[in-house]
């Protein structure tokens, strides 16, 4: 067994001034507006690199840091609003990274298509995907009038990955999607295309480079999967349901190329972790859990196979598959080692000498560690948010409870820290409405309002995500209805259980949360004494008007809210404005192309037609949730100012 002592090193290097955006936040609101110093940690195979992205100036830059020497620091930066994600190691001193843009806080990251490489120390940059524009006599190398997805390294080589990449629909000229499969020197940007289809689909390749699976979505929401049994089958054939149910997501194969682990459900049931053999046709259940999906998968080593696996759609679960493994076992040492936080494994060396991993929970956002496994030491690298004090902020509880059809639901209650209750709700739904879930750990809204001396409700109403795709469309066609019953089922269980007052009751979202924010007062009168809407869709006929006009668009439309315009009309919160009996509050940035501006307008007109008492705060050239800080500031102290305002705490 392994054996952990003391408390963990700080590593020997001042990262923190190194990296410092400023000084502590002097205020809740300028706490948690502030967003996280570091994220995306990787690990480089030799262990001798770490890169983070960190910020720099008025964005965010891909900090590659040698862990020995001097700790030499080098930097890949791209221009405002754009941000570097999920950056690989392709090669022991070669990265990868992808550029987004980042349009708002409510995690508005979309990607451009744009892939960049380099050494470590930030020299010999390469684009390998991307459009560039000509600039006076010099012609940019890449043209690529499309989107490039990265799917994986490939083993044994030196910084080869595989890619697919789909054109812009308005670059197309016919009317049929085309996807394309590359295989890519990440050193030199030398690509060759292995493979191509004639439709849009999402693309499984094994350790060999060779596409073993295709998949797409149909236009009645199922999915059609086709595989290569052997790899050596020169065409893609039918895959059987007894060997991937009516639904598989892949994960990764083994080294053989014939074992593959995935997720499969049978009949829309939450997905469990399989073994497939390809050539023998065969799989073995790893696990799985009867009201939860797995959420993550912990390999053993560099590329071992699974063991355990996560839970995240109610109270976090790790199930050890192999309790045996020298791996289950560090990593249950380190479960001690860290009381009531999460460890999560990021990266491991070649070598299987040197972990990088991740520690958070409810009260703490994060915090980076490299374990050396054969001195047995972990030792701290950085705080995600240093600022935070876990030991002021208030634990968020799993709850469990039924719906008035008898459903049984997940949430998570968060009770202000040392207060005595019953306290004042905020009820805070999520966003999506479907697929989407939200999951114990630090919520940055969640704690202003526990620290304003309000208690928050979250619940994972049927349509959320992480519960199988029964439960998922168990509310299709039910936004304005079955959903924001399971929101109201979850605040009188609460007022059941005496823990919040019954007359003290607000409601806040963003995006979806902002429409259940407007639509569960009108549907529940006499619950709330106030709502705020942040980013939201409150009209749903200018949001099917709004949609770029593609089969699979207006399908998932049909499929997920109805068939016409009066379904739209029935469900949309601006045609039924009269009943609501709430103070309102509508936060909303004009430049949100997610839930266009259109929205907040036809919002504002219907309360101010209606008579009703309300209030606004828009921002220019601001997306789906605030990017700039400043603004996010500006939010909070809205959301405070109206919550004592019509709801003041005890």
């Amino acid at each position: 067994m392994t054996r952990l002592t003391g408390k963990p090193a700080v590593l020997a290097f001042a990262l923190a001034a190194t990296f410092a955006t400023g000084a502590i936040a002097s205020t809740p609101a300028e706490m948690f507006a502030k967003p996280a110093e570091y994220g995306d940690a990787t690990l480089s195979p030799t262990g001798e690199y770490l890169a983070v992205t960190t910020p720099f100036e008025d964005r965010r830059a891909l900090s590659i840091i040698k862990l020995s020497g001097n700790y030499e620091r080098s930097l890949i930066k791209f221009d405002a609003k754009e941000r570097p994600y999920n950056p690989v190691w392709t090669d022991d001193s070669r990265i990868m990274v992808e550029k987004v843009k980042d349009y708002g806080y409510l995690g508005s990251l979309t990607a451009t298509g744009n892939f960049y490489s380099a050494n470590a120390d930030a020299g010999k940059q390469v684009e390998l995907f991307g459009y560039r524009p000509d600039q006076g006599n010099v012609r940019s190398r890449v043209k690529d009038e499309g989107t490039a997805t990265f799917m994986k390294l490939l083993p044994g080589t030196k910084g080869e990955a595989l890619f697919y990449y789909q054109p812009w629909p308005w670059t197309m000229h016919n009317s049929k999607s085309i996807t394309s499969v590359f295989r890519v020197d990440t050193h030199t940007g030398i690509r060759n295309q292995i493979a191509t289809f004639p439709d849009d689909v999402g693309v499984v390749a094994d350790n060999s480079g060779i596409v073993r699976f295709v998949w797409a979505i149909d236009l009645a929401g199922k999915q059609v999967a086709r595989y290569r049994r052997l790899a050596s089958d020169a065409e893609l054939a039918a895959v059987p349901a007894d060997l991937a149910g009516s639904q598989v997501r892949f994960w990764y194969f083994e080294p053989d190329n014939n074992h593959v682990y995935a997720l499969i459900s049978e009949h829309g049931e939450p997905a469990t972790l399989y073994r497939l053999a390809l050539a023998e046709g065969t799989r073995e259940r790893v696990a799985g859990n009867s009201t939860m999906e797995v959420s993550s998968i912990l390999p053993a080593g560099h590329m071992g196979n699974p063991f355990a696996v996560g839970y995240s759609a109610g109270r976090p679960k790790i199930d050890y598959t192999d309790t045996k493994s020298e791996w289950a076992q560090l990593h249950s040492a380190l479960m001690k080692l860290f009381p009531g936080q999460l460890v999560s494994f990021m990266d491991i060396t070649r070598d299987n000498n040197k972990l990088l991993f991740f520690v958070h929970s409810d009260r703490h956002p994060g915090a980076y560690y490299l374990f050396d496994r054969p001195t047995k030491k972990p030792q701290l690298l950085f705080e995600s948010m240093g600022w935070i004090d876990p030991a002021k902020m208030s634990p968020m509880a799993p709850i469990e409870f039924k719906n008035r059809s008898g459903d049984l639901l997940y949430g998570f209650f968060t009770a202000p820290l040392g207060k005595q209750g019953p306290h004042p709700l905020v009820v805070m739904p999520h966003g999506g409405p479907f697929g989407v879930s939200d999951s114990w750990g630090y919520d940055a809204d969640v704690q202003f309002l526990a620290g304003l001396g309000y208690s928050v409700l979250q619940v994972n109403y049927r349509g959320s995500g992480h519960r199988g795709s029964a439960f998922k469309e168990a509310t299709y066609k039910q936004w304005g209805t079955g959903i924001q019953d399971d929101i109201a089922d979850g605040v009188k269980h609460l007022i059941a259980q005496k823990l919040v007052d019954p007359g003290k009751v607000c409601i806040f979202g963003a995006s979806f949360g902002g429409y259940s924010a407007m639509m569960n007062p009108i549907r529940n009168p006499g619950m709330y004494k106030c709502a705020i809407g942040y980013a939201g869709v409150y009209d749903l006929n200018k949001l099917y008007a709004g949609d770029d006009g593609s089969k699979q668009m207006r399908s998932f439309f049909g499929r997920t809210m109805g068939a016409d315009s009066a379904t739209y009309a029935a469900q949309s919160p601006t045609n039924l404005v009269a009943a609501l009996d709430a103070p309102m509050l509508l936060i909303h940035g004009t430049a949100d192309f997610v839930a266009p501006f259109a929205q907040f307008s036809a919002a504002e007109a219907a309360l101010r037609h209606a008579g009703k008492t309300y209030e606004t705060l828009v921002k220019q050239n601001e997306g789906h949730g605030f990017y700039k800080v400043a603004n996010r500031v500006e939010v909070y102290n809205r959301i405070q100012a109206f919550l004592l305002k019509y709801n003041p705490p005890n």
